[in-house]
């Protein structure tokens, strides 16, 4: 498994191939594309083709339901993960403060002004060959599928945040390499 920069620039990164690829389909329905890296190129351990297809996925969704002049962003951010099952204040007695969360997740989110998703169907669109009502019978259902379990074969969740006539946001959380 190969340690993976999310940066704009550096080589070997999330950034300019993943990205770039896509620009011409924004072009063609004058939507802003945007990409807001994290300060600092936070790292996280997975194969560079795995990361890019997730991306790739969320991309090419938000791309294809965004109407034309609308926004599609993909926002890189480092973040605090709790991974414990049981929320407790206390670790081994211990009390959590504020001041001690580390850094140790990244944060991909893709956000899109295009029609929304309703609540009812926030889990299902991540199985396979599911497809909105009304959505166009173009693609299988199988992108959202294939990101999750990509993801999840990483450690990783990934999750939609939406309503309807309000856009998306799909996120995906993976841990930081150290």
């Amino acid at each position: 498994m190969e340690i993976l920069v999310v940066s704009p620039a550096a080589k070997g990164t999330l950034g300019t191939e993943a990205l770039t690829f896509w620009v011409p389909a924004a072009k063609l329905k004058s939507i802003v594309y945007e990409f807001h890296p994290a300060p600092g190129a936070p790292r996280v351990r997975i194969e560079p083709l795995k990361l890019q297809h997730i991306v790739s996925n969320l991309i090419e969704n938000a791309l294809h339901y965004t109407p034309n002049g609308g926004r599609v962003a993909l926002r890189v951010t480092e973040c605090f993960w709790d991974r414990r099952r049981q929320k407790t204040e206390s670790l081994f007695g211990l009390e959590r403060k504020e001041n001690r969360k580390i850094r140790n997740a990244v944060c991909l989110d893709v956000s899109d002004t295009g029609p929304g998703i309703a609540p009812e169907h926030h889990q299902d669109i991540f199985k396979e060959f599911v497809q909105l009502p009304g959505a166009s019978s173009r693609g299988t259902g199988l992108g959202l599928a294939i990101a999750r379990r990509l993801v999840e074969a990483h450690r990783g969740v990934i999750w939609v945040e939406s309503e309807l006539g309000k856009g998306s946001e799909f996120s995906v959380l993976l841990s930081q390499a150290c």
